[in-house]
C-alpha cells in the first residue's frame, strides 16, 4: 500500500521530478517534517512517521531521505524495497549525510541489489569512517574480524575496534567483546569478552548488560552466578530495553538460572512482544506449538507466529513453516510449510531460501527438482550465507540431488569451511577420515576436526571420538574416544553422554560398568535429550545392562515416545504388539505405530501394516 500523502516514486527519474516540483520547499521545512516523523516513530506510529519522512525527503532534507530509506530497508511500515532504500540513501549521501553511506552499505551487503555488488559496502563504510562515523568504523572492524566482504584480517579488525573505542564509541567495547566470544580474533575467549562487556556496561549500554547477564547465567568467562545474571537482565529492562525481558525469559526456559522454567519465560516473552520485540511472539508461539511451559495450543501458536509476521518479522513465516514441517501443529505438513518459507525468502531470509532448496532436493512439500534446489542453494550462498554451500554439499553427499556424489560435496564444504563454519570443517574431517569424495588422509582429517574444535565447536570432539572408535584414523581406538566424548558432553553435546553410556554398557574401550552406563544415559535425559531414555531402554531390552529386561525398557521407551521420538514410538508399539515387557495390547500397539508412521517412520508403517494383516 503506497504512502497516503505522497506516492513513492517507482524510479529515480520520477523521484527527481518530484524533487523538482518540490523545489519551493526549503530544507528547514523538510527537516521539520523529519522531526515530526521522529516523534511519531518514538510513539510507535511507524506508518505516520514514514509519511512525514517522505514529505521531508521530497523537500530535500537529507535526514528525512536517510530515514525514509531506513523505512524501506526494514520493511516495517511499508513493504521492504531495497531499490527504493538505495535510491533515497544515495540522495542523502549526495548531500554529505554520513549515516546514509552507512545504510547504503548495509543494503549492498545484503546482496539484495546483486550478489556481485555486496563488496561495494566496504568503500561506502570507509568513506563514512573517514568522515568520523564511528558506527562505520565498527562495521569495518566486524568485516575484517569475520572475513565478510573482505579477507579476514584480525590485526586490522583489532586496530579498527581500538579506533572506535578511542573515539568514545562504547559499542566498540561491546562488539570487540563479541568478536572475542565468537572466535573471530583467534581462539574463543569468553573471559576477555566478559571484561569488555563489563566496560560497556559501565558506559550504560543495555545490550552489554544483557550479554554480561548471559555470561553469568551460563558461567562463560566468569563464574556462574544466577543472582547477578538476574540483576543485570533487570538493569537492562530498567533502561527501557525490552530485549532484557526476552533474554531473561530464555535464561529461565533454558535452565541457566536453575531448573528449566518455561512457565516463568512466557510472561516475560509477552512483555517483550508488547514492547516491540517480535521475537517474543515467536518464542511464545514455539512454546504453544510444543506445549512447553503452557498447554499445547496449535491455534494460539499459529496466531502468534502470524502476529510476528504482521509486524514485519519474516522469521514468523519461517518458524510457522518449520512448525508445520516438524509436526508441532498436527501431522507433519511440509506442503503447508513451503509457501510460508517462500514468503520468508521473498522478505530476504536466506535460511528460508535454504529450506526451500532442501524441500526441492528431497521432494518434501514441493515437487522434487534437483536443478531448482541447486539454484536456491546457490542463491543463498550468493547472498553471503555460507550455509548454502554446506547444505548443497550435504545434499550431494546424501544423494538428494541424484546419485550420491561425495566428490561434489567436498569442494562445497571447503567453501563453507573457508567461511568459518565448523560443521563444514567436521564434514571435511569425516570425508578425509573415511576416504569419501577425496583420498583417505587421516592426518588431514585430524586437522579439520581440530579446526572445528578451535572454533569452540564441541561437536568436533564428538566426531573425532567417533573417528577413533570406528577405526577411520587407524586401528579402532575406543579408549581414545571416551575422553573426547566427555569433552563433547561438557560442551553441551548430550550425544557425548550417550556414546559413553553405550561404551560402558558394552565394555568397549572401557571396563563394562552397567551402573555408570545408566548414570550417563540419565545425564543425557536430564539435559532434555530424550534419546537417553530411548537408548537406555534399548540397552535393557538387549541385555547390555544385565539379563534382558524388556519390562524395564517399556517405561523408558514411553518417556522417549512422549517426547515425540518416532523410534521410541515404534519400539513401544512393537512391545505391545509382541507382549514383551508389557501385556499384549493390539490397540495400544496400533496407536503408537500410527503416531510413529505419521512422523515419517517407514519401519513403523511396515509394522502397522503387518499388525493389521494379522488382525484381519
Amino acid at each position: 500500500m503506497p504512502l497516503r500523502a505522497h506516492p513513492v516514486p517507482r524510479s529515480p527519474r520520477a523521484a527527481l521530478l518530484l524533487l523538482t516540483l518540490a523545489a519551493g520547499c526549503t530544507d528547514p521545512t523538510g527537516y521539520h517534517e523529519y522531526r515530526i516523523g521522529q516523534t511519531l516513530q518514538a510513539q510507535k506510529d511507524l506508518r505516520g512517521a514514514a509519511e512525514h519522512f517522505y514529505s521531508g525527503a521530497v523537500s530535500g532534507a537529507p535526514e528525512a531521505q536517510a530515514a525514509l530509506a531506513r523505512v524501506y530497508q526494514e520493511g516495517k511500515a511499508v513493504a521492504r524495497d531495497y531499490e527504493k532504500a538505495a535510491f533515497w540513501y544515495k540522495e542523502a549521501a549526495a548531500k554529505g549525510h554520513l549515516p546514509a553511506l552507512l545504510g547504503l552499505g548495509e543494503v549492498y551487503a545484503t546482496g539484495a541489489l546483486g550478489a556481485d555488488r555486496r563488496r561495494e559496502a566496504i568503500p561506502l563504510w570507509e568513506r563514512a569512517a573517514e568522515g568520523g562515523d564511528t558506527q562505520a568504523v565498527r562495521y569495518l572492524a566486524e568485516a575484517y574480524a569475520k572475513g565478510e566482504l573482505v579477507a579476514a584480517d584480525p590485526a586490522k579488525a583489532k586496530a579498527l575496534f581500538a579506533r572506535a573505542v578511542a573515539d568514545g564509541d562504547a559499542y566498540g567495547y561491546l562488539q570487540l567483546g563479541l568478536a572475542h566470544a565468537q572466535g573471530h580474533l583467534g581462539p574463543k575467549d569468553p573471559k576477555k569478552a566478559a571484561e569488555l562487556y563489563q566496560t560497556a556496561v559501565g558506559r550504560g549500554l543495555p545490550w552489554a548488560m544483557r550479554l554480561l547477564a548471559d555470561a553469568y547465567a551460563k558461567g562463560e568467562g566468569v563464574p556462574k552466578d544466577p543472582a547477578r545474571a538476574v540483576r543485570l537482565y533487570e538493569a537492562a529492562i530498567a533502561q527501557g530495553d525490552a530485549w532484557g525481558y526476552l533474554q531473561l525469559g530464555q535464561a529461565h526456559a533454558n535452565g541457566w538460572l536453575g531448573p528449566k522454567a518455561p512457565d516463568k519465560a512466557i510472561p516475560l516473552w509477552q512483555k517483550a512482544a508488547e514492547e516491540g520485540v517480535t521475537w517474543g511472539y515467536r518464542l511464545m508461539a514455539d512454546a504453544y506449538a510444543k506445549g512447553e511451559g503452557v498447554a499445547k495450543d496449535p491455534a494460539k501458536a499459529v496466531a502468534l507466529y502470524e502476529a510476528a509476521a504482521a509486524k514485519g518479522d519474516a522469521w514468523g513465516w519461517l518458524q510457522l513453516g518449520n512448525a508445520y514441517a516438524a509436526g508441532d501443529l498436527g501431522p507433519k505438513a511440509p506442503d503447508k510449510a513451503v509457501p510460508l518459507w517462500q514468503k520468508a525468502a521473498d522478505a530476504g531470509l536466506t535460511w528460508a531460501v535454504r529450506l526451500l532448496a532442501d524441500a526441492h532436493a528431497k521432494g518434501e512439500g514441493a515437487a522434487k527438482d534437483p536443478a531448482k534446489a541447486i539454484a536456491l542453494y546457490e542463491a543463498a550462498a550468493a547472498k553471503g550465507d555460507a550455509w548454502g554451500w554446506l547444505q548443497m554439499g550435504n545434499a550431494y553427499a546424501a544423494g538428494d540431488l541424484g546419485p550420491k556424489a561425495p566428490e561434489k560435496a567436498v569442494p562445497l564444504w571447503q567453501k563453507a569451511a573457508e567461511a568459518k563454519l565448523p560443521w563444514a570443517m567436521r564434514q571435511l574431517g569425516d570425508a578425509y577420515a573415511k576416504g569419501e569424495g577425496v583420498p583417505k588422509d587421516p592426518k588431514r582429517a585430524m586437522a579439520f576436526y581440530e579446526a572445528a574444535i578451535a572454533q569452540g565447536d564441541a561437536w568436533g570432539y564428538l566426531q573425532l571420538g567417533q573417528a577413533h572408535a570406528n577405526g577411520w584414523l587407524g586401528a579402532k581406538a575406543p579408549d581414545r574416544a571416551i575422553p573426547l566424548w566427555q569433552k563433547a558432553a561438557e560442551g553441551g553435546v548430550t550425544w557425548g553422554y550417550r556414546l559413553m553410556a553405550e561404551a560402558y554398557a558394552k565394555g568397549e574401550g572401557v571396563a563394562k560398568d552397567p551402573a555408570k552406563a545408566i548414570a550417563l544415559y540419565e545425564a543425557a535425559a536430564a539435559k532434555g535429550d530424550a534419546w537417553g531414555w530411548l537408548q537406555m531402554g534399548n540397552a535393557y531390552a538387549a541385555g547390555d545392562l544385565g539379563p534382558k529386561a524388556p519390562e524395564k525398557a517399556v517405561p523408558l521407551w514411553r518417556k522417549a515416545a512422549e517426547a515425540k521420538l518416532p523410534w521410541a514410538m515404534r519400539q513401544l508399539g512393537g512391545a505391545y504388539a509382541r507382549g514383551e515387557g508389557a501385556a499384549a495390547d493390539p490397540a495400544a500397539a496400533a496407536q503408537w505405530l500410527e503416531r510413529a508412521a505419521a512422523l515419517g517412520d517407514g519401519e513403523a508403517k511396515r509394522m502397522l501394516e503387518e499388525l493389521r494383516r494379522a488382525k484381519a
